[in-house]
């Protein structure tokens, strides 16, 4: 399982991510232009789980999660407070 934590900002987003199985730390900065975001969480195979903060920036974000469960990607999403989700 991949465990993807989410930083939303308006014009980008960092990522951290862990994949339990392999035992890999990732950090990431994903540009909002053209479809950046859609395709790296297009390329994450297996259960996906990514939690982020409840921002205004997240309505776009979730849109976007969406469409990739639309095509049956194994992908959960997890949103809550923003003081809940910096303490983890």
């Amino acid at each position: 399982m991949k465990i993807v934590g989410c930083d939303l900002n308006a014009r980008q987003q960092s990522i951290a991510m862990v994949d339990t199985e392999a035992g890999e730390f990732t950090e990431k900065t994903l540009s909002h232009e053209a479809n950046t975001v859609r395709e790296f969480y297009a390329s994450l195979q297996g259960p996906v789980v990514v939690g982020i903060e409840a921002t205004g920036a997240m309505q776009w974000f979730l849109e976007q999660q969406h469409t990739l469960q639309a095509i049956a990607l194994n992908h959960a999403l997890r949103q809550g407070p923003a003081c809940g989700v910096q303490r983890v």
